[in-house]
């Protein structure tokens, strides 16, 4: 007997659904909406998550999109399992689909295959001193040079003039599914209007923009989301200058800077260089749809 699928939801409809996490950003309605159109709800006891949904091919699947690095499950010890009830339930509902969670499972459902994954986060609770003392030789030298070449960093709100040099000097190392100006923009702005992001710009000593950053600012976690760098901005040390202004802006602080780590080796050393420290989660992924792997092989021979 087929599973019945729980009901999609279109995310410009659940800005009044509760959040199952208060202090995670990834979890809150307002933020889902503008990161992907629809999702299913799997209700944990009495706490709803909300699984971001995507239908490529007239084929529903969940997905990890863009600015979303894992889905946070609560699991309170009067319900144990739920990360793996979800999962199987996820692979019933649909043929095929990812999802990235923070815990691993012992047990996986048949058909479903994981892979580690790994993320970078800084505790902020000592002094700035302290944390640069942390820093690889390297991080300290390129911020040293930055302050010597005058690069200037500040915090500022303007998010088209943001997303326009997003697009324009970092377009090369940003994923594709990221480059959406209008998502970007929403995203951005409402993240501003709820005190909920911060925009870091970095200019050089004729007052051009050589670099910039956004990080999200959501109950203790800084999140290190999006980035670019002009050639000479990157020759300077510019995004190392932004990383350590908002390092010593926040340290002190209960905040934990999340650098939501990448499996690229020179991304994981800028990462790690920093000072950070690994935080493990895990990759699920399941397929038992023709179409769907066709759809897999096409974008694996396009990516070659």
């Amino acid at each position: 007997m087929k599973p019945t699928r729980p009901k999609i939801i279109c995310t410009a409809e659940i800005e009044d659904l509760p959040s199952h996490i208060p202090d995670q950003i990834t979890s809150q309605a307002w933020y889902l909406r503008h990161v992907c159109t629809h999702v299913c709800m799997f209700e944990n006891d009495r706490w709803p998550s909300y699984i971001p949904l995507a239908k490529r091919m007239g084929i529903w699947k969940p997905i990890v999109p863009p600015f979303i690095q894992k889905i946070e499950i609560p699991e309170p010890e009067s319900v144990p399992g739920v990360a793996g009830s979800l999962l199987t339930q996820l692979r019933d509902w649909f043929s095929c689909g990812d999802i990235c969670l923070r815990k691993g499972i012992s047990t996986l459902p048949s058909g479903v295959s994981t892979t580690v994954r790994t993320n970078f986060v800084l505790p902020l609770n000592t002094s700035h001193s302290f944390l640069f003392d942390a820093y690889n030789k390297g991080h300290k030298l390129s911020v040293r040079s930055a302050q010597k070449m005058q690069i200037a960093v500040a915090i500022q709100h303007d998010v088209q003039g943001f997303v326009d040099n997003c697009l324009n000097l970092g377009k090369a190392g940003i994923p594709s599914t990221y480059r959406e100006p209008i998502m970007m923009k929403n995203l951005l702005r409402e993240c501003l209007d709820r005190n909920a992001a911060i925009l870091c710009l970095a200019r050089d000593a004729q007052s051009q923009v050589v670099a910039g950053a956004f990080f999200s600012k959501f109950g203790n976690r800084l999140t290190y989301h999006l980035s670019f760098a002009s050639p000479s901005g990157r020759k300077a040390g510019a995004m190392h200058a932004i990383v350590d202004a908002v390092i010593e802006r926040h340290s002190n602080s209960h905040y934990l800077l999340d650098f939501e780590g990448s499996m690229h080796p020179g991304i994981a050393y800028f990462m790690r260089g920093f000072g950070a420290q690994e935080e493990i989660y895990h990759h699920y992924a399941w397929n038992r749809n023709p179409l769907c792997k066709i759809i897999a092989l096409r974008r694996r021979l396009l990516s070659k």
